[in-house]
């Protein structure tokens, strides 16, 4: 497990500790899906998540709660967001065994 793709265990690795392959035996998900995961072997199954969506909400965000902060001269709750992502199914998954 890894907080970036630098730091994730890369698929076509596996895991030779365990002698697991990638997907025969283990299935491996990134997230933010950036452009090195389908180089791969196999290219890696991730979650996407719109960063241009995000950076405009936290722009927003932010600007909104400076003014409302001004204007009542108090601290706002926090407020939360859901951010929509998809699931980029590509060769590092499987379906699980029956």
């Amino acid at each position: 497990v890894g907080q970036n793709w630098t730091q994730t265990p890369h698929p076509q690795t596996g895991d030779s500790t365990s002698g697991l392959s990638v997907p025969e035996d283990l299935s491996v998900v990134g997230f933010d899906d950036i452009s090195t995961v389908i180089t791969t072997d196999p290219p890696l199954t991730t979650i996407r998540v719109d960063t241009g969506f995000l950076g405009r909400l936290a722009v927003r965000r932010l600007r909104d709660r400076l003014i409302e902060e001004t204007e009542s001269g108090r601290a706002q709750p926090p407020v939360r967001h859901v951010i929509p992502v998809s699931l980029v199914i590509r060769g590092s998954c499987r379906p699980i065994r029956q």
